[in-house]
């Protein structure tokens, strides 16, 4: 759950660009290898920014695919088989043809066929010369901030400058994106990351002999909106966490 790379063994991985910076997390390893070119392409894990926060670290590709696209079989997590909110796996690389890629051949294997979870649909390359096709241009939201967090003045400049190319193309049609209560968004999710009040992670954690780590203690222990909760509790928590989804897609 951390958006930084940090260990115990190996303590903080920084960014191959400027060692005074974070690689991003919680797949920033990855990240950083792959943008110190000693990878093109790598798989990455991602609840929360775990694939697009590396990628937006390294100057890399990241695609976080919907929830039941790809395998996690032999994945491991502390709420493995409890999680209400749900993690999935993607790629990383250092061009989009790279992601193309890896998302072809996970898909051409028909992976639904072992893990029936997963939904049944192959890699459709062809959908945007479809939609050119029928001279419709492709639609790009652009969310300058989410009203609970303001990007950097780099960071916002960074998207002003590809807003301003994607203007230029006339098969694209930028609109700008009204978040809809992301603070809600964010109280709900943080309720249902450790429904047992993180019980399970402290007892890893205290199994291993080794000290916590400080942004573990962050969305744990220190995260107001943990608790150990019953199962009346949880079932609330995710009739409105279905309720938002469904406010926000309206």
């Amino acid at each position: 759950m951390h958006l930084e790379t940090s260990s115990n063994l190996y303590g903080v991985t920084v960014n191959p660009y400027n060692t005074d910076l974070t690689s991003g997390g919680s797949s920033g390893g990855e990240g950083a290898l792959i943008g110190l070119r000693g990878s093109c392409l790598g798989l990455g894990s991602d609840i929360g920014g775990s694939i697009r926060s590396p990628a937006a670290h390294n100057g890399l590709y990241g695609l976080r695919p919907t929830n039941l696209r790809l395998p996690k079989s032999g994945c491991f997590h502390s709420a493995n088989g409890g999680s209400y909110i749900a993690g999935t796996l993607g790629p990383l690389s250092t061009d989009l043809e790279g992601i193309e890629i890896m998302m072809k051949v996970i898909l051409a294997s028909k992976p639904w066929i072992i893990d029936p979870t997963l939904v049944p649909i192959p890699w459709r390359d062809n959908s945007c010369e479809a939609e050119r096709s029928r001279r419709r241009r492709i639609k790009i939201g652009i969310m300058r901030s989410d009203d609970v967090v303001t990007p950097h003045p780099s960071v916002t400049r960074g998207l002003e400058m590809m807003v301003a190319y994607l203007k230029n193309l006339e098969e694209v049609e930028t609109v700008d994106w009204k978040p809809y209560d992301h603070k809600q968004a964010w109280e709900i999710t943080a309720s249902l990351y450790f429904v047992d009040g993180g019980k399970q992670i402290g007892d890893l954690i205290a199994s291993s002999g080794e000290p916590w780590r400080p942004l573990s203690r962050f969305i744990t222990t220190d995260n107001p909106h943990v608790a150990d909760r019953t199962r009346a509790d949880i079932q609330n928590l995710v009739k409105i966490k279905e309720r938002y989804k469904l406010e926000y897609s309206n």
